[in-house]
């Protein structure tokens, strides 16, 4: 069974359901029955043969009165793709009612039908192929190795709205998403950071995003669409932080507010979402606003997270805005051990300042105590990257202190031809 056509059940039961009461309920002689079947006719020839699916709980025909012109009713399929009209005995015109989005391979009737009959209709729909494949270090070999647990792409969108998987079969190496209507939809790649895996950087315009793991592809009503590649490769993360304090002062007081500006540089070789935590003054301060790029992973949390995946080489600056509600004497930052990858060097993830809040005589400085990070462009030219904003945008998050958290365990917790030619293209 397509699982297209049972991906459409909802808009059946809408589209069914349309039909008035009577006029299924009601088999008297005043009525005549108009059935049939609806199906993909993968090779067009006009006839169902073995293998091809019916169109299952989706749409079938449209049934109007000939001589008022108003609609009678709009039928759909069963999970067979079986459907029965049953109308009022008048002359009728049947139409496919699915001509608009498939390819119809069978003709409907172009004259009134009287006394009901027998109608099915084939339909075809559009393949997407999908290439998917894990890079290797054997240069004569264009295929590479399937990716653990088959390919994770998955399909939505379209005019039914579907959410489907891609085959778990591939033939002659390449996966299909089968009958699709015209439309348009996002593909998504799953991600394999558990695998030490990522997407490869996109050289050409079938590629998935390395960045969002999506794609958009659009199916016209010739039922033509691209192909999708989905590479991934072994990768390595390595986020890298830096850590000053805005305004800098060399001495706060009990009710100043100040904003910690963490930047967070990608020295890894793939895009990532990062996360750190502001450990001390956890307590002694209450957390006013965090920059639009960032979120806190719980309500009131002193753990941030990247809304968006940071390029290779790229930097962004998240900035927590803070009120002091009791002395402290130093800021610290540290980044997590397991981003979505392992991060290959945790020496550039702890950083820190040491501030003077009330009295004392300490030497306030808010240059960082340790800080091996680097400073890298912001901009890509890769044009569906996500590239974290400046931080001029604040997010009112509430008044919530910073919570007493044990930052050690924290930060170890965390945790066809021409398809393959256009794979040998992109692997030589």
């Amino acid at each position: 069974m397509s699982r297209v056509a049972a991906a459409c059940a909802a808009f059946a039961a809408v589209a069914a359901g349309t039909a008035p009461a009577a006029a299924q309920d009601d088999d008297t002689g005043d009525t005549v029955v108009i059935e049939g079947r609806v199906w993909f006719d993968r090779n067009a020839n006009g006839k169902r043969d073995e293998g091809e699916p019916p169109l299952a709980n989706g749409r079938a025909i449209r049934v109007s009165d000939v001589a008022t012109r108003l609609d009678i009713g709009v039928f759909g399929t069963d999970a067979e793709g079986r459907y029965r009209a049953v109308v009022p005995d008048v002359p009728v015109m049947v139409y496919n009612h699915n001509a608009d989005v498939f390819e119809p391979t069978t003709r409907y009737p172009s004259q009134p039908v009287v006394g009901g009959g027998t109608f099915d209709f084939g339909l075809r729909g559009a393949d997407v192929p999908v290439l998917c494949w894990v890079e290797d270090d054997d240069p004569t070999d264009s295929a590479g190795t399937t990716p653990p647990g088959g390919c994770p792409v998955r399909i939505a969108g379209g005019p039914f709205e579907v959410d489907l998987a891609v085959g778990r079969q591939p033939v002659n190496g390449t996966y299909f998403f089968h009958d699709l209507p015209a439309g348009r939809y996002t593909i998504t790649a799953g991600t394999l950071f558990e695998h030490g895996l990522a997407l490869v950087r996109p050289t050409h315009e079938n590629d998935v995003d390395w960045a969002t793991y999506t794609r958009e592809i659009e199916i016209d009503h010739s039922l033509s669409g691209p192909w999708v590649e989905v590479a991934y490769d072994e990768a390595r993360g390595d986020m890298s932080y830096a850590l000053r304090l805005e305004p800098g002062r060399d001495r706060y007081e009990v009710g100043d507010e100040f904003e910690a500006v963490v930047s967070v540089t990608n020295e890894g070789t793939v895009p990532e979402r990062a996360t750190f935590v502001i450990g001390e003054p956890h307590d002694k301060v209450e957390t006013l606003s965090v920059s639009a790029n960032a979120t806190t992973d719980a309500p009131g949390g002193n753990a941030y997270v990247l809304k968006d995946r940071l390029l290779p080489g790229a930097t962004a600056e998240v900035r927590v805005k803070a009120r002091i509600t009791a002395p402290f004497s130093r800021v610290d930052v540290s980044g997590r051990a397991v981003n979505e990858l392992r991060d290959a060097d945790f020496g550039n993830n702890v950083v820190g300042v040491q501030v003077l809040v009330g009295g004392g005589t300490s030497t306030t400085s808010t240059t960082p105590t340790t800080s091996t990070t680097t400073t890298a462009p912001t901009t890509t030219g890769s044009p569906a990257v996500p590239v974290a904003g400046d931080g001029g945008d604040l997010a009112d998050t509430g008044a919530a202190p910073f919570p007493l958290f044990a930052l050690g365990g924290l930060l170890l917790g965390g945790g066809a031809l021409a398809l393959v030619a256009a794979r040998r293209r992109r692997r030589a």
